[in-house]
């Protein structure tokens, strides 16, 4: 690729040149997204400027959200704020079916699928003894095929049993009302909340960029059979409660 060059001799300050190549660069796709930077020194060789300089432009970089780093890894280029993607809480439905409503394509990559012993929280909310085994599902779900939330999901035991040979980058309440089950219930929470820094590196987020933390429960005739929290990319999603006023 053709390299630009910083005009010393112009009075404009070096980092605010190097951010305009930087930014050209992201710009036109040379940087494409999720890509990794070259590290500091090697940019400090090839524009000829200090570390010091290198390391204030990207930190302007950063502050634009246009990119992000992980710590031991580097710069890696952002997907930025281009768009949200909305989710709209009026209805119980998937992810998947929310997405499809908007015309998005969705995809899920499966990270674990274990037997395990089911969280405490959820155990008080399935009814069931601390340390019962349950299936746990975690997936990075996608839209577009950008990256949007981590989700961690938990089966009430036996049903969970029934997922096993189901393909599971495809929605679970599929699956689940397929196998003959009535979703006819949820409820879901939202906080605030800080990324590790390996949900960061799936989420191509850096580590101080805040996510919602939803956490959803989802039952059959009063029962819950699935609970799920989902870590949401706040710069790529965004969230709308719908509500009715009184007739």
């Amino acid at each position: 690729m053709a390299t630009q060059f910083i005009d010393k001799g112009n009075n404009i300050p070096l980092y605010l040149q190097l951010l305009s190549i930087f930014m050209e660069n992201i710009r036109k796709g040379i940087w494409e997204p999720g890509e990794k930077l070259p590290s500091e020194k090697e940019l400090s060789h090839t524009y000829g400027v200090s570390l010091i300089t290198v390391r204030k432009t990207l930190e302007e970089l950063n502050k634009k959200n246009l990119i992000y780093k992980i710590q031991g890894k580097g710069s890696f280029v952002s997907y930025g704020e281009l768009e949200k993607y909305n989710l709209r809480f009026k209805e119980l439905r998937s992810f998947t079916e929310e997405m499809e409503q908007s015309r998005r394509t969705v995809g899920a990559v499966v990270l674990k699928v274990e037997e395990a012993a089911v969280e405490s929280r959820n155990a008080g909310d399935f009814g069931i003894p601390e340390g019962t085994g349950v299936l746990r599902i975690v997936r990075l779900r996608t839209v577009d095929g950008i990256p949007t939330h981590i989700s961690t999901s938990e089966v009430f035991p036996g049903i969970g049993e029934k997922l096993k040979d189901c393909d599971l980058t495809q929605s679970i309440y599929g699956h689940l009302r397929r196998l003959g089950h009535q979703l006819n219930h949820g409820t879901e929470e939202i906080v605030a909340a800080m990324p590790t820094r390996e949900e960061a590196g799936h989420l191509k987020i850096s580590c101080d960029t805040p996510v919602l933390d939803t956490r959803s429960i989802v039952e059959e005739n009063g029962r819950p059979i699935l609970i799920t929290r989902s870590l949401i990319n706040s710069k790529r999603m965004k969230i709308t409660v719908e509500l009715a006023g009184e007739e």
